[in-house]
């Protein structure tokens, strides 16, 4: 088991604190159990990525909303964001460029991109139903995978597959534990030179009756930005996230609040969740036990074609 008992942003790592509960995936994972579950009404859940091109961390975010608040998230995005946005950004938002003002975002001043910032948080803290956050650092991930050799890589995938899969069975569980009904469409920004081997885990689970209850499976699909407006607010967490890693990487910064626009968007009526992955070999045990495995040393579905699966 890993033990962990370091204060991070005022936070207890392992305490159950909403709207941040962070956590130790080993104690998540256990024998595999069935839920019952019933589709009552559709429910979504929109993920994006950061830190899989060599960054110290990678981490998949993203957030649940049921239909009707997925539809008003778009129609907010569509009443207060997209009019912000330079026309050069084809009206998409990019946390990183906006913030940066740079590329698409070039022509902006400073307090046209914190307007942006703005609208974008108060139209998803009016829409979220509940955010979560996966992240593994990839020292850790590449140190594991060396130590335990390429049986385990194959089972395990990649560090964005292990977080995509993570954050889809973390969503499940928590709308088992608060008694929440329906299947769950997964949507990932289309793109990621991994989306082909997290599609081929989500194959897995579609086929497994027990595995396809477990995730509240009711379809994956791998979509761009521009066709799913609510990725945009799965990159703004996951951006958010990534700038606050950096921060606390910086053991003066460990006892400090978290960022104020972390701290805007996970406020105590908005709940989201944390899961910092350490354990490969773990992960391992249990893929073995369901039956999942990497598609890796086959030939991957080509990144950013849109891939989508209905169950």
């Amino acid at each position: 088991m890993c033990a962990v008992n370091e204060t991070v942003s005022g936070l207890l790592v392992q305490c159950c604190l909403e709207p941040w509960r962070f956590r130790c995936h080993v104690g998540q994972l256990g024998v595999l159990g069935v839920s019952c579950m019933h589709a009552v009404r559709p429910l979504k859940a929109y993920f994006d990525e950061t830190g899989t091109h060599g960054a110290p961390v990678v981490c998949v975010a993203g957030y649940l909303f049921d239909d009707d608040t997925a539809l008003k998230f778009e129609a907010l995005h569509t009443k207060r964001v997209r009019p912000l946005l330079p026309a050069s950004a084809q009206g998409i938002f990019h946390a990183a460029n906006c913030f940066s003002r740079c590329d698409e975002f070039d022509s902006l001043t400073r307090a046209q991109s914190n307007d942006i910032f703005d609208a974008m948080i108060e139209v998803l803290k009016s829409t979220l139903m509940y955010g979560i956050l996966t992240e593994i650092e990839t020292a850790v991930y590449e140190a594991e995978v060396k130590r335990l050799g390429p049986k385990v890589r194959r089972m395990v995938g990649s560090a964005y597959s292990i977080c995509a899969i993570r954050c889809a069975e973390n969503i499940a569980e928590w709308l088992t534990k608060r008694g929440g009904a329906g299947d769950v469409h997964y949507f990932f920004e289309a793109g990621n030179q991994y989306a082909g081997e997290a599609a081929y885990f989500f194959k897995q689970i579609e086929s497994a009756p027990e595995l396809k209850s477990r995730f509240r499976l009711g379809g994956y699909s791998f979509v761009p930005k521009q066709d799913a407006p609510q990725l945009q607010g799965a990159d703004l967490l996951a951006w958010e996230w990534q700038r606050e890693w950096a921060t606390l990487m910086l053991p003066e910064n460990r006892q400090r609040e978290r960022r104020p626009m972390l701290k805007r968007l996970a406020d105590n009526e908005h709940p989201h969740q944390l899961e910092h992955i350490s354990n490969i070999g773990v992960l391992a045990i249990v893929n073995s036990f369901r039956g999942l495995r990497s598609n890796r040393g086959k030939q991957e579905i080509p990144a950013g074609l849109g891939l989508k699966h209905e169950v």
